[in-house]
């Protein structure tokens, strides 16, 4: 409630800026669509498939840098769209610098949807800063999950990665414009839970995520909040009891992309997960997502 609340706070004073100066915020509205791992239940049995997802989302944002954006994530199931995921974000960007930042924390609003793993994080903060004065400029990303599992205990993961990338910039007589931004980034952290930090989509996007989940026979069922497989035999999956170590995981290949056309606003971006560890297979990540902007800067 405490973090629903700060969000609202924060959504008001951009809102009262907003009125003040138009000319100050814009406010962007768009869906995006991408996939995540969820489960495929057929009588006793229960297996990780991959699922598309859409999330509406809208955002603002202050001339300042400072600005709130929220999504609605939904899951394509049985057929239809089921909410299983909403995400409030309050953020800082700054991209006009010799230094990229983007600052940001992220509340997760989970709902009882049972064929999502469960997880205990339900906050992140998020921070990527990137030095863009020579050809490759480094980057440097660290991300922090935490949150309170079924027992009321306090549970976290940390990761940290390091990289660099080069932003090709292309506009057009007609002020479009197309960014293109690969980079190669190294990966670490102490992933102990399955989650939905944006520093691990090779997680939540891979169907062999089982490892970060642990099943058992009898018990209650709470894959995603409780309720039973419709067979009278219960199923748990839940994240381990406890994060293991900070160790590096994975190199991953990243290509950005965004194409501006007047207020339209097309971004694929994808991910290749090559792992540095034993037992694991390469990984992928992508998403689309189409925003158009009704106030500019």
């Amino acid at each position: 409630m405490k973090n629903l609340t700060a969000m609202l706070i924060l959504f008001s004073t951009l809102q009262s800026l907003a009125q003040e100066n138009s000319k100050s915020v814009f406010i962007q509205t768009g869906v995006s669509t991408s996939t995540t791992a969820n489960y495929s239940i057929s009588g006793t049995d229960t297996a990780l498939q991959s699922a598309f997802t859409l999330a509406p989302f809208v955002r603002i944002m202050h001339k300042s840098g400072l600005g709130l954006d929220y999504a609605l994530n939904t899951l394509s199931s049985g057929g239809k769209q089921v909410v299983y995921m909403n995400t409030a974000t309050a953020f800082y960007e700054s991209y006009d610098r010799p230094v990229n930042l983007n600052f940001n924390y992220t509340h997760f609003f989970f709902s009882n949807n049972t064929h999502i793993p469960y997880t205990p994080i339900s906050n992140e903060l998020y921070a990527y800063v990137s030095y863009k004065k020579t050809w490759l400029a480094p980057v440097f990303i660290a991300n922090a999950g935490f949150g309170q599992d079924e027992n009321n205990i306090t549970q976290g993961v940390f990761n940290l990665a390091a990289g660099v990338t080069h932003n090709f910039n292309f506009v057009s007589h007609s002020n479009n414009e197309i960014d293109i931004a690969p980079s190669i980034i190294l990966n670490g952290g102490n992933n102990g839970y399955y989650s939905f930090l944006q520093s691990v989509h090779y997680i939540t996007q891979n169907t062999g995520s089982k490892g970060f989940l642990k099943s058992v026979s009898k018990g209650h069922a709470h894959i995603r909040g409780r309720g039973s497989n419709g067979s009278g035999t219960t199923t748990t999956a839940s994240a381990q009891s406890s994060a293991s170590q900070f160790t590096l995981s994975n190199i991953e290949l990243n290509l950005y992309s965004s194409f501006h056309f007047g207020s339209f606003e097309l971004v694929p971006d994808g991910s290749i997960f090559i792992p540095v560890v034993a037992n694991s297979a390469i990984a992928a990540y992508w998403q689309l997502k189409l925003a158009y902007t009704f106030t500019k800067k």
